[in-house]
């Protein structure tokens, strides 16, 4: 499996929304496919958000979010993040 691509989460709302994806993800214990598993897309789409390729929508940010179990007002502050990508 290749080395994910490192991310400064400084850089934007997309890299730091991708980076607190990954490390979430990681602190829950999963892969991205078992990620992916829970909210019904692929490992390969979870690593497009997590790399920050890809502009996570409300809908797929919030349910990332409690995917990895985030409080709902921790899952608010991540869920703006990606937004603020959107609105560009």
């Amino acid at each position: 499996m290749p080395q994910p691509k490192y991310l400064d989460p400084y850089t934007d709302a997309r890299s730091f929304y991708g980076s607190e994806l990954r490390r979430l993800r990681e602190a829950a214990g999963m892969s991205r496919s078992e990620l992916g598993d829970k909210v019904f897309c692929s490992g390969t789409y979870i690593g497009l958000f997590e790399d920050a390729a890809l502009v996570a929508q409300y809908r797929s940010a919030y349910d990332l979010a409690r995917a990895v179990a985030l409080s709902p007002e921790a899952s608010l502050a991540l869920i703006a993040s990606a937004a603020e990508d959107c609105d560009r």
